[in-house]
């Protein structure tokens, strides 16, 4: 059973104290983890952080990538652009 993400963030956003982000890809025998954004089991990054945002959340958010398809920085960097883009998508609404 899966997770509905913002549901989780409504119901207990007095109770979180940091934020830690992954993504999945499944994949034919089971799947891996993924830069942020590359993942295909339809986690909405944008409004996870316009959740965050509207609940007044100012904790620490964490990225992992388990094992980077390239080096850990290009990684990183890819996540990061990707959580930028989603920042751009609600301070542009």
């Amino acid at each position: 059973m899966r997770c509905d993400p913002i549901a989780f963030l409504q119901t207990f956003q007095e109770h979180i104290r940091h934020i830690h982000l992954k993504d999945w890809r499944e994949e034919p025998g089971g799947g891996r983890f993924v830069e942020l954004g590359r993942g295909n089991v339809g986690i909405d990054f944008a409004a996870v952080q316009h959740q965050l945002g509207r609940s007044g959340y100012r904790g620490w958010v964490v990225v992992e990538t388990d094992k980077p398809t390239g080096s850990a920085a290009a990684s990183a960097a890819a996540s990061f652009e990707h959580l930028a883009g989603c920042t751009r998508v609600h301070t542009a609404a």
